[in-house]
């Protein structure tokens, strides 16, 4: 009893403890899946297991992405590209030209080059045709802007056989212009007669213009989108001193077919000629002054690519809501596009729209199922590097202490003096320059700093150099006392956004400040779901989303608890069979079959078979074989029982046990024992008998051995 007991104790501990491994060892593996790590690692193999071996059956965006964001793989790659190259429409040289293929559009060859070339192809048929696309926006109204710091006489001559500077203007100390300019360059009185107009007609968009002036001077084109009242600057801005010379030309196109331009198309295209290092300055000023008619696209993030200037900056970051962006819809793809014009800055929008993305991950890892919003967000927010070395994937410009260079915009890269490193690979299309971004102050960005006691109504931006401690830079706004404000950054910033002590179930958290209530948290309308109803059939809504449901996991505890009983049933396997013979006999249909006597009682031979004289056990010769014992009378006849059954009056005997045996005597045997029947009680004579005076030694042996036997 104690043995079972101590086996019941030892089998509990160890599967108590096995028990608890595995649940410390499940809380492991679900903190660790919860690292930010491993949530973009699930991401990349999500989407791996959906493009692997099945590129040609994806979409031409879907096999564009999917190249940029799983380049590090060489088969995916190989795969990818040969299904990309058979959409193209091919050129005369038998190689890519323009996709899709018999319907080529500018948009998609864009973003093909860009995959392509990213994994080393060769792509120069496709950039040809893509230059070739070229077309001039016929909605931009152009301005010459001649500026002096005292009054100054000019001329100007673009007539086709040469310099011809028979007109004359005077530039006044208010800066108006008077005087006459030839039929091309009438005077815009509308304007307030600041500007001299280019006229639309005729040829003169085209021409060259050389302005000759008595005094230090500079000149820059203006223009501006057809009705609208915005006017922008040329990024060319010219110089002479007195008597000198400048050249003005225009120089706008556009991408489009036809005479018509395309603005999608010439976004992509742009950024993507950019990035092989092409000059796309001409492209600017539709771009820049049509993206108002655009704001689906989110012109700033290719803008902001094209030309880091503060006002594409902060138009983009003004754009943010509730730590994404979404202006088309989609706020996967508007995220990924955002990011990645912003990833290379280190700045906490940056790091809010990558910490929602990864609270925002389907069952499997990806962007609700889509490959290609899935592939575009782990390119612009967490590119991947080939972790062997593989010839066809740049080297990381940054990675490690000693990096080759630093990763930014092409356009910056130049204008800092630096060299951009072709052979060095950095996130979304940076470059790899070879010197580092040289920060401009506040003041050359166009700002104003503003002190600890005064607050931004524009943007505050922090990539600039002079600012103090405690001081900002203010884009796009003024800096104002700060006036105590009952509204909160949560309700400010976020629309429904209350300040709570715990949100309830339909609610998601910010990080938006919820003032001097520290205890509160930003509670704001849970995007999505807000129930299961909501989800389709075997899904449950999760954190917004509809999520599959994962399956229930009793029938492992029912084995785990059927696995336990089987064990306790072993151990105590007398018990449970002296139990069921209980309750057995309490229902009063328990007869004795025979089996072993009771414990204790020592084993005694069997019965002689019924009409057989008893055997002398004993050998003849022996002392016993002679003793006046009495003979066994023949047993009684058997009686007829309970109806005609017949029941023997003796039960039979088994053996016993091996244990419990002795060796037998040589030529002695025992005689038979009475024994006690469960319905009649049988009282057998002792016979005894004097030993004789002198006991004989083997004697004293047998009845030994008899005395340890009854024990």
């Amino acid at each position: 009893m104690k043995k079972s007991v101590s086996m019941f104790v030892i089998l509990t501990v160890i599967f108590l403890f096995i028990i608890s491994a595995n649940l410390v060892l499940a809380q492991t593996t679900t903190s660790g899946n919860n690292t930010p790590e491993a949530k973009v690692s699930k991401a990349y193999t999500c989407l791996e297991n959906k493009v692997k071996g099945k590129c040609d059956t994806l979409t031409l965006d879907q096999q564009i992405f999917s190249i940029l964001a799983l380049k590090y793989d060489s088969n995916i790659r190989s795969e990818c590209k040969m299904s990309l190259v058979a959409q193209a429409d091919l050129s005369a040289n038998n190689k890519p030209k323009c996709w899709p293929k018999d319907r080529c559009g500018i948009k998609t060859t864009a973003q093909s080059i860009l995959a392509l070339s990213r994994i080393n192809e060769n792509t120069d048929d496709a950039e040809s045709w893509l230059i070739s696309q070229n077309t001039t926006p016929t909605n931009l109204n152009w301005y010459l802007q001649i500026e002096s710091n005292e009054e100054t006489t000019c001329s100007i001559s673009y007539g086709p056989t040469g310099p011809n500077y028979n007109n004359q203007l005077i530039i006044g100390t208010n800066k108006k212009i008077s005087g006459d300019a030839g039929s091309c360059l009438p005077i815009d009185t509308a304007g307030g007669s600041y500007w001299l107009r280019i006229n639309s007609g005729s040829d003169c968009y085209t021409r060259t213009y050389t302005i000759k002036c008595n005094k230090g001077f500079l000149t820059t084109l203006l223009y501006k989108r057809s009705g609208s009242s915005t006017v922008y600057v040329s990024d060319i801005v010219n110089s002479a001193s007195a008597d000198g010379e400048t050249s003005e030309k225009i120089n706008s196109v556009c991408f489009g077919k036809n005479g018509i331009c395309d603005y999608e198309g010439s976004l992509w295209a742009s950024i993507t000629l950019d990035a092989l290092g092409y000059d796309v300055t001409s492209y600017l000023p539709y771009l820049t002054s049509n993206s108002v008619d655009y704001p689906k696209l989110l012109p700033d993030s290719f803008l902001y690519l094209l030309k880091d200037y503060p006002d594409f900056y902060g138009n983009l970051i003004n754009l943010q809501k509730q730590s994404l962006w979404e202006v088309s819809g989609d706020k996967f793809y508007d995220t990924a596009l955002a990011l990645l014009a912003l990833n290379t800055l280190d700045i906490s929008q940056v790091t809010e729209a990558k910490t929602k993305l990864l609270t925002l991950q389907d069952a499997e890892g990806c962007w609700q199922g889509n490959i290609r919003n899935t592939a575009f967000i782990l390119f612009s927010a967490w590119p991947r590097q080939s972790t062997i070395i593989d010839p066809v994937v740049d080297t990381p410009c940054d990675d490690g202490d000693n990096p080759a260079g630093f990763c930014r915009s092409r356009d910056s890269c130049l204008e800092d003096g630096g060299e951009v490193l072709e052979n060095f690979d950095c996130s979304g299309i940076s470059k790899c320059c070879s010197v580092e971004e040289i920060l401009a102050t506040c003041d050359e960005e166009g700002g104003k700093i503003c002190s600890s006691s005064e607050r931004c109504t524009g943007q505050e931006t922090d990539q600039v150099t002079g600012v103090q401690l405690g001081e900002s830079c203010c884009l796009l706004g003024d800096c104002v006392p700060n006036i105590p404000d009952t509204e909160t950054d949560c309700e400010r910033f976020n629309v429904g956004g209350v300040c709570k002590s715990e949100c309830g179930i339909d609610e998601d958290s910010t990080s938006d400040d919820c003032g001097s209530d520290i205890s509160s948290i930003c509670c704001i309308p849970l995007e999505g779901c807000t129930n299961d109803n909501q989800c389709q059939t075997g899904q449950v809504c999760k954190a917004g989303e509809c999520v599959t449901k994962k399956k229930s996991s009793w029938f492992i505890w029912l084995l785990i608890i059927l696995i336990i009983l089987v064990i306790l049933a072993i151990i105590f396997r007398t018990r449970v069979k002296m139990f069921l013979l209980r309750f057995r006999k309490g229902k009063g249909d328990y007869k004795p079959q025979g089996g072993l006597p009771p414990r204790g009682l020592p084993p005694r031979p069997g019965m002689p078979p019924q009409g057989m004289p008893p055997q002398n056990r004993f050998a003849q010769g022996s002392p016993l074989a002679n003793r006046g014992m009495p003979q066994r009378s023949p047993p009684p006849q058997i009686r007829p029982m309970f109806g005609g059954m017949t029941q023997r009056m003796f039960p039979p005997r088994p053996q016993s046990p091996p244990q419990r045996q002795s060796p037998p005597t040589p030529q002695r045997q025992l005689p038979p024992s009475p024994q006690k029947s469960i319905t009649t009680k049988i009282t057998t004579t002792k016979t005894t008998s004097k030993p004789a005076p002198k006991k004989d030694k083997d004697y004293e042996d047998v009845m030994e051995k008899l005395k340890k036997i009854s024990k």
